[in-house]
This record gives C-alpha cells, sequence and structure tokens, in this order.
C-alpha cells in the first residue's frame, strides 16, 4: 500500500479565503500541514478557528466534504415545528476560518504511526498535529423498515436521566404530562403500514412487546464514521477515538487531539460540551508546541436543554461526577420560560457567531459572576434577618 501511496499523484478541490475554488495536483508527500482538523461540524470549527489567530495560513488544513454546516441542537426545535431547516444551515465557507485551507474532501483512512492521513480521492496528508472531530452517523440498518410523539416514552435505559437530582425532576415532568415511561426496552422494528413499533426488553431481548401509534419519533442508534471504523488503532473497544478524558489528547498518539461526539469522554455529547472541548484541545496543542505540560483541565461539563413544552424548559448542567455544576444558580430543577428563549434565541446566536469563531469557551464565566452574586444575595439576606 505504500509503494502504490508513493506514486500517487491526486487532485484535491481547495477553497481559500476569497471563496475561489483551486484545484492543485499533489502527490502524497507534497501535502502537508502542522495542524490537521479532520471534520467541519462544530468541534473542528471552533477548534480551526482559534488555532487559526494564532498561526499562518498554510499551518492549518481542515478536511471536510460538506457544502452545508448544519446546527444540530436545533433540530429538537424543527421536529417541533418551532424553526425550519433553513434557519440552522449555513454554507460551510462561511463558517470556516478564513486563516486556514479547506480540503473538500474525506479522510478514507487514518495513520497515526505514519502522521497521516489517507484521502478518498487518493492524495494523503501529512501533520504535525492532528484534531479528529467527525462526529458519529446515524445508523439507521440498527432499526428495521425505520420511518419517520407518543404518549409513550420507551427508554432503553434504566433511568430518565444520569445525575439524580434532575431524574427526579423528569420524573415529575412526565408525572404532570401523563406521559408513560417504560424502561429497559429497545425498538427493533418499525412496521409502518401497519402503525406499530416493536419493543426487545434489553435483559431478555427474544422478549418483544408491540406498541401501536399514530406518530413516533426515533432516536436512532449511532455509530463511527468508516474512516474511524477502519483505523482500529485509534479507537477503545467501543470505537471511540481512544482520548485522555482530562487532556483529550490521544492515549498512544500524543499529537492526536479529539473532541466531540467521536471522542471516547464519559459525558453526553452536547454542542455544550463541545464549546469547552475546544478551548481545552486548543489549549493543549499549544501546550505540546511550546514543549509545556499537557493540562488536565477538562471536567466532563456538558449541558442538556430539557424542552418540557412550547414556552417552557429545564437546562440540565453537569460534569464527570454526575454533580449538578449549574450556570444559574437557583431553581436549577424547574423548567421555566425564560430558559426555553436562551436555548431558542440566545443560544443559535452564540453559536453561530462566538462559538463557530473561537471566541465561546462556555458559560463559566457566567457561572463565577452569577454565583457571586447569588452568594452576595444569601448574605444580605442573612444580615437582613438577624437585625
Amino acid at each position: 500500500m505504500q509503494k502504490h501511496m508513493t506514486s500517487l499523484v491526486s487532485k484535491i478541490r481547495f477553497y481559500s479565503s476569497k471563496n475561489l475554488p483551486m484545484v492543485s495536483k499533489l502527490s502524497h508527500t507534497e501535502h502537508c500541514c502542522k495542524i490537521l482538523v479532520v471534520g467541519g461540524g462544530c468541534g473542528g470549527c471552533s477548534v480551526a478557528a482559534r488555532l487559526a489567530k494564532v498561526l499562518y495560513k498554510h499551518d492549518i488544513i481542515i478536511v471536510e466534504p460538506r457544502d452545508v454546516h448544519v446546527f444540530k441542537p436545533a433540530f429538537t426545535l424543527i421536529g417541533a415545528g418551532i424553526s425550519q431547516l433553513r434557519d440552522v444551515t449555513r454554507p460551510m465557507l462561511q463558517v470556516l476560518p478564513d486563516n486556514a485551507i479547506w480540503v473538500k474532501d474525506s479522510v478514507e483512512h487514518f495513520c497515526p504511526a505514519d502522521n497521516m492521513v489517507i484521502l478518498e480521492s487518493g492524495a494523503t496528508v501529512e501533520y504535525e498535529f492532528m484534531v479528529i472531530s467527525v462526529g458519529l452517523e446515524p445508523n439507521f440498518n440498527g432499526r428495521k423498515q425505520l420511518n419517520d410523539v407518543t404518549i409513550v416514552y420507551a427508554n432503553a435505559n434504566d433511568s430518565l436521566f444520569p445525575v439524580d437530582l434532575y431524574e427526579d425532576a423528569v420524573h415529575r415532568i412526565a408525572e404532570k404530562l401523563n406521559v408513560c415511561v417504560q424502561f429497559g426496552v429497545n425498538l427493533v422494528k418499525i412496521i409502518p403500514e401497519n402503525n406499530k413499533a416493536i419493543f426487545a426488553c434489553t435483559s431478555a431481548p427474544e422478549n418483544t412487546t408491540c406498541l401501536k401509534y399514530s406518530f413516533l419519533h426515533v432516536s436512532t442508534p449511532m455509530k463511527p464514521p468508516k474512516a474511524l471504523k477502519k483505523s482500529k488503532d485509534i479507537l477503545d473497544n467501543r470505537k471511540f477515538v481512544d482520548v485522555d478524558e482530562r487532556t483529550l489528547q490521544h492515549r498512544k498518539f500524543m499529537n492526536v487531539f479529539a473532541l466531540g461526539d467521536c471522542a471516547s469522554l464519559p459525558t453526553s455529547k452536547t454542542a455544550s460540551a463541545i464549546s469547552v472541548q475546544s478551548y481545552v484541545v486548543f489549549k493543549n496543542i499549544m501546550n505540546a508546541m511550546e514543549g509545556n505540560d499537557i493540562e488536565p483541565i477538562y471536567d466532563g461539563y456538558t449541558a442538556s436543554p430539557i424542552f418540557t413544552g412550547y414556552d417552557s424548559l429545564m437546562l440540565a448542567e453537569f460534569d464527570y461526577s454526575k454533580e449538578p455544576k449549574p450556570t444559574f444558580p437557583f431553581n436549577i430543577d424547574k423548567d421555566k420560560a425564560w430558559l426555553f428563549h436562551l436555548q431558542c434565541k440566545v443560544m443559535p446566536h452564540i453559536y453561530w457567531n462566538h462559538m463557530l469563531k473561537g471566541t465561546w469557551d462556555g458559560p463559566e464565566k457566567f457561572r463565577k459572576i452569577f454565583r457571586l452574586e447569588f452568594l452576595k444575595r444569601r448574605k444580605e439576606d442573612a444580615y437582613l434577618g438577624c437585625k
């Protein structure tokens, strides 16, 4: 294979910051960079934008095959009829940083031992450091006859939420909305012509039940992209990129970092988590480039917005310890109208104008401000109560 690649000459399509497409003939040894970012989604864009502020243009290459960037956290709003698809998409050229080179291609195989990736076009990219943020793909084969709620919420897990405080709150909300929750059942087949869904018991898959529905909303199983599946030396046994949960540095290949859905991080995979992870990856790549120690600074922060109606939302924030880590330190287990508007109006603005541009590190700064104000008011109330 190496012999074949040595003689290979391929065409790669580039896009410059002036939006002018260019075609260049390159051999595998001619195509190299200081930083290779694989993936132009939320994580890839954010890390690339941060690096682009401190490096030269030809130092960074972004490999991304898609023409359109999608704000996936808003898919819930589309399904509920609050937003439309055109509201959550932008041309890829608009969201990638100007001070970087975009290679419109996909990775076919990762070769971390050689500091190189092979592209689907047949060309190669050599790098000094690599950031992997390719996400996951829907595994539609995981359901039979999958089509695209009902009053029944069927859950393969044994709980509604991994954090006790929010678990209790979600249970209360489900009871208030008369939602029947079923645990330990996994959707295995859909019969759309009869509006029937077949579920198997997770502890005894041979035991199945049939539910009839009028409308069905399905969260599909996910799988790693094919390039990752072919590159087993960078994956753990669950098929995630095997990185340290605190530094986001690969456990075997020290010049490789990963973030987002494809990374082996034991926390909920959300855009809020990526906002913090992207800063950690940037910080530690700069540390590695400057010969400094890698810092174990990611605590697993993530946030899950739980919509409870068309004007209410509960924001569940937590870290690796599965303990709440709220930005707003009051009534954190309650759904609120202002949180709904925060998620629908403010967060999209932050995403497009700050997160993808590498200027949003998550809500930590606001958390400190709100907590100080909260503690100040508690002290004032306690003082007044003593008078």
